[in-house]
């Protein structure tokens, strides 16, 4: 039985997505034991699914409720990076390490729609402004814990932070 293959080129990928969207689906998506499905079109799912929609939205909306709402950059030094974090990244699976932070920008995304601080604002200045604080200290965590995997994202999101100020541009546009 004959299979078809299907070959993506990672530098058509690059051109059209970035490196670090590639990073992300090679990391994340691509098992290190196991064989892993792999065409455009599913790259391109996770790309809208993942990075436009999920990361880049978030910290778009997160940065632009602080620049916003908040008087100035938010005191970072504080923020720890997650111990099971860590320990993925020492045993080298990226995937599960990826698995984790996705789950973080899932999680910080589903607390801003049940909280919803840009309207709080509006009724209780003090506490909104608490939660788009601690928002913004996750989304540092986020940051910091991609810096090794998607390290150019992991810089605009990082200096977006200590600007107090969304980047000029989506971390990750649309492809139409």
């Amino acid at each position: 039985v004959s299979q078809s293959r299907y070959v993506v080129d990672p530098l058509e990928l690059v051109e059209k997505y970035g490196t670090d969207a590639l990073r992300y689906f090679v990391l994340r998506h691509i098992h290190p034991n196991d064989g892993s499905p792999m065409s455009e079109k599913i790259f391109a799912e996770n790309y809208e699914s993942h990075l436009v929609n999920g990361l880049g939205n978030l910290t778009s909306r997160l940065l632009t409720m602080s620049e916003k709402y908040l008087s100035g950059p938010v005191d970072t030094s504080e923020v720890k990076i997650k111990d099971d974090w860590a320990n993925y990244m020492n045993t080298y699976r990226m995937d599960l390490a990826c698995d984790l932070i996705w789950e973080d920008v899932k999680s910080l995304d589903m607390a801003i729609s049940e909280t919803e601080p840009f309207k709080l604002i509006k009724t209780d200045e003090s506490k909104a402004k608490k939660l788009l604080t601690e928002y913004i200290l996750n989304l540092y965590r986020i940051g910091k814990m991609l810096e090794p995997l998607l390290p150019k994202t992991s810089e605009k999101i990082i200096e977006g932070i200590k600007l107090n100020k969304k980047p000029a541009s989506p971390l990750f546009p649309k492809i139409v």
